[in-house]
């Protein structure tokens, strides 16, 4: 028979006993933290990969509609030579001022922001979404009409720019745009986040749907381009044209290629801090064929070498560099001398990795590799 005093006597946990509890415990964090952060990667990629089906679906209606691919600025207006804002176009209305909206450029102490600065990303926001508008100033005989950008109208539908000044509905919903607040308080596009900032204007750019997002790029095909050298360099090739180093170009700067580093080179580019954008890089300074210096892990897409690689056994002649060079990423590994999305566009997300130019990176042409 067990008595009262038997009952109250229980066994207690031995200091070793604790000791492996914990142990177990932390090993299972270890193991189940690495595997949720997959998870939880692998769920934000196929939600870009939705988000770029969706644009390129938007962008087709677009085309249907204007028999052109999204954009009211060409290709030689982005990124305007000699640092100028398109012709004929104005940045604010007296009516924009006090809306919330920033007016002054450069409140950031950003590179730019500025319209000399309008990147390829932004024209397909003003393309799909609208946001400019047409004023027509008093005066005899009239002056030139001005094109204003308005914030306050992105997302109410692109409006035809000339003659007819009808308005469409827009051709996909206004989120995940890269809004955000300024020092000041009042409403920017221009892209920023703890790593960087981009070399932008102040339009918003589609951002992708990863919990720390980057513009997505866009780079619209000059139909016909194909440049005129027998040797390819960069600044005249058939697949992607470099102005300057990525800078912006002389006045009389030709961009001969399908593609130009213009329209995407204020994301991948170095900003004058020496940072690069995106936060939450998960990319290894050993997977870099130039190992970076310092803490900025830079983006590949940044340049362009006409022989560069995306093949370690790269042929004699070539260069296998990583993250990848714009040319041979841009490049169609079926046809030789020939881009990806020739006469149309490319739509490039950074992937779960948070670097452009790399293998996982999410595009409208699916894989990267050769």
């Amino acid at each position: 028979m067990t008595t009262p005093h038997a009952r109250r006597r229980r066994r207690a946990f031995t200091m070793m006993e604790l000791l492996m509890v914990l142990v177990i415990i932390t090993l299972l964090v270890t193991i189940l933290v690495p595997v949720v952060s997959k998870v939880r990667r692998s769920a934000q990629a196929a939600r870009a990969n939705a988000q770029v089906a969706a644009l390129q679906s938007a962008i087709e209606r677009y085309r249907q509609d204007f028999s052109a691919y999204p954009g009211p600025f060409t290709n030689d207006q982005i990124y305007s030579a000699a640092g100028a804002s398109p012709p004929g176009f104005a940045s604010f209305s007296a009516t924009t001022a006090g809306s919330g909206f920033e007016v002054a450029f450069n409140a950031d102490g950003d590179d730019a922001d500025d319209f000399s600065h309008i990147t390829g990303s932004e024209n397909l926001v003003l393309g799909l979404l609208g946001g400019l508008r047409v004023v027509r100033p008093p005066g005899t005989p009239p002056p030139p009409a001005q094109l204003i950008y308005d914030p306050a109208i992105v997302g109410n539908g692109p409006q035809k720019l000339g003659g007819d000044p009808k308005r469409y509905e827009p051709y996909t919903d206004a989120i995940n745009l890269s809004w955000r607040n300024d020092k000041n308080g009042l409403k920017s596009g221009n892209f920023r986040d703890d790593a960087g900032h981009g070399a932008d204007s102040i339009i918003p750019e589609f951002v992708d749907t990863f919990a720390d997002p980057l513009p997505i790029l866009y780079l619209r095909a000059r139909s016909g381009g194909g440049g005129n050298s027998v040797t390819p360099t960069s600044v005249d090739n058939p697949i992607i044209t470099d102005v300057n180093n990525g800078a912006v170009g002389p006045a009389n700067a030709l961009r001969p290629s399908q593609y130009d580093l213009s329209q995407i080179i204020a994301y991948t580019g170095q900003d004058s801090g020496g940072g690069y954008i995106g936060e939450g890089k998960n990319i290894s300074k050993s997977d870099y064929t130039v190992a970076p210096t310092g803490s900025a892990l830079a983006h590949g897409l940044a340049t362009v070498n006409v022989n560069a690689s995306l093949n370690k056994s790269a042929p004699a002649g070539k260069t296998y560099t990583y993250p990848y060079d714009a040319y041979p990423y841009i490049a169609n590994p079926s046809i030789p001398n020939t881009p990806r999305g020739k006469d149309q566009y490319l739509l490039i997300s950074a992937g779960p990795d948070r670097v452009y130019g790399t293998n996982d990176d999410i595009t409208s042409f699916g894989s990267i590799s050769e």
